[in-house]
């Protein structure tokens, strides 16, 4: 699911830019936005969930940023991000329309894509994201309580999103695997 990864490359890069930025929110988000809508604007006009939520969120920060005192913002902004993944991928499960399912037409053949295996792997993956994202939320929730411990939960939010990468691209062999082992039992 490289897309999802790259629809998530201005969330990643949010932190340098601000330092690049002299700690302007309103510039780094606005540089993030940008290069969001570089990255996801052909996946926007398909209606990719995560991307509409990743620069819906980078909208939020750069608004809020000139709404609000910088440093408001600059201390909540690492909420927002996964506070609005989360909701997107447990409201796409709750509706039975996973975000995940154009990630996976666009690496699977189209006879698949019409079958219950098919939904099924990518509500179990949704909820791989969805969790890992949440993970990611109370990461940053604990990096705002203890701000001198900031780069550990950093460096967890990142590991999250490799292991909802690795998984994503695990699961799928794996839950064929084990209903083609039910099936033999």
């Amino acid at each position: 699911m490289p897309g999802i990864v790259i629809s998530m490359l201005p969330w990643l890069m949010f932190p340098p830019l601000l330092d690049w930025t002299d700690q302007n929110v309103f510039k780094a988000a606005l540089v993030a936005l940008v290069v969001s809508l570089c990255l996801s604007g052909r996946r926007l006009l398909q209606g990719y969930a995560a991307d509409w939520t990743v620069v819906g969120s980078m909208a939020l920060i750069a608004t809020l940023s000139l709404s609000s005192a910088q440093d408001v913002v600059r201390a909540h902004w690492p909420l927002i991000m996964p506070f609005g993944l989360t909701c997107m991928c447990w409201t796409s499960i709750a509706l039975r329309r996973p975000f995940t399912i154009p990630y996976a037409k666009a690496e699977t053949p189209s006879d698949h894509w019409d079958s219950p295996i098919f939904l099924q792997i990518n509500m179990w993956i949704s909820a791989i994201w969805g969790t890992c994202f949440g993970l990611a939320l109370v990461a940053s929730l604990l990096a705002a309580a203890f701000h001198p411990l900031w780069p550990i939960f950093l460096i967890a939010k990142y590991l999250l999103i490799l292991s909802a990468m690795v998984l994503s691209r695990l699961f799928p062999d794996f839950y064929i695997a084990r209903l083609e082992a039910k099936a033999d039992a």
